[in-house]
């Protein structure tokens, strides 16, 4: 059942997207902030990777939701980012349920 709808899914692209994407890739892989911001994911990854091993979901799970709280204080703030009062309401009980 899933390959018959996989194969018309692709009936209805346009040819040549795939080189749209591969110009993308190689103008951002040009951009040194965002190789910056790939290799500081990976390395990302890789600690929460290793803190599951060591230590209890629980526990990594809480801090790293306190991190995007952070992330998002961080960001209304020092990149004058707004966000509405549903969002900020989001965050509040995202970080409420982990206390």
């Amino acid at each position: 059942m899933l390959v018959p709808l996989g194969s018309r899914s692709g009936r209805g692209c346009a040819k040549g997207r795939g080189r749209k994407g591969a110009r993308l890739l190689a103008a951002l892989a040009r951009r040194p902030l965002w190789l910056l911001a790939m290799a500081l994911g990976a390395l990302a990854w890789a600690a929460e990777a290793a803190s599951l091993a060591l230590a209890p979901v629980p526990v990594v799970a809480t801090v790293r939701n306190a991190g995007r709280g952070l992330l998002a204080v961080g960001g209304g703030r020092w990149r004058e980012e707004h966000f509405s009062r549903l969002e900020v309401a989001g965050a509040r009980c995202s970080l409420a349920r982990q206390a």
